[in-house]
């Protein structure tokens, strides 16, 4: 999986994202990306935050985002964070589960911003792996010590090659949820336009 993401992501499909996140998060001091992965996004923050810490549960995936960036990494789980209280001016969380420990690190006034999957994200290889597309299931909208103040939609739609396909597919939950009949057969296509569809809810320290 963190192989798969480091081609995709290196390649540049999610950019669009990358910069519409870097743009909202206005420049913090001190920023936390929780659930970092292989660091593409950690990566993007360090150019707008002064501090930037990356917090993943795999050592794979945290030995790989080292090489990435400038940030500081650890390895934990994103729910027990291992930081003091109240020292964060921005925390990021991008398609990642959303821990309840996080409105205790961050200062007051400080933003959470939360990237879930929209209602179309990767529709088109879904109706190729699934009988009955089910919807997406939505996050909560009300997290504790924390005023919701915005969403924002990002949408993309990549003409994606065999390898892009196997990578996209690798890097999410399909990997283990599709047969290989599936996997197989979208290996075998030249090319195929995909949507990605994201969720960008903003959050305030109370």
């Amino acid at each position: 999986m963190v192989s798969a993401r480091s081609r995709f992501l290196g390649a540049g499909h999610y950019k669009p994202l990358a910069d519409e996140l870097v743009n909202l998060i206005d420049q913090p001091r001190c920023l936390a990306d929780l659930g970092c992965g292989e660091g593409y996004f950690t990566a993007a923050f360090c150019e707008a935050a002064s501090k930037v810490y990356g917090l993943d549960i795999s050592k794979v995936a945290v030995r790989a985002a080292c090489k990435q960036s400038t940030a500081q990494f650890v390895v934990a789980s994103t729910m027990r964070l291992p930081f003091l209280s109240k020292v964060f001016d921005a925390v990021t969380v991008i398609m990642a589960p959303t821990s309840p420990d996080i409105p205790r690190v961050l200062k007051k006034g400080a933003l959470l911003c939360r990237v879930s999957p929209g209602e179309s994200h990767l529709v088109e290889l879904r109706k190729l792996a699934y009988r009955e597309v089910r919807p997406v299931k939505q996050p909560r909208m009300e997290i504790d010590g924390l005023t919701n103040v915005g969403c924002r939609r990002v949408q993309l739609e990549m003409l994606l090659k065999s390898d892009g396909l196997v990578a996209l597919i690798a890097m999410t939950p399909m990997q283990f949820r599709t047969s290989k009949d599936f996997q197989e057969q979208v290996s075998q296509l030249d090319q195929l336009c995909v949507t990605a569809d994201f969720r960008v809810d903003l959050f305030r320290k109370d």
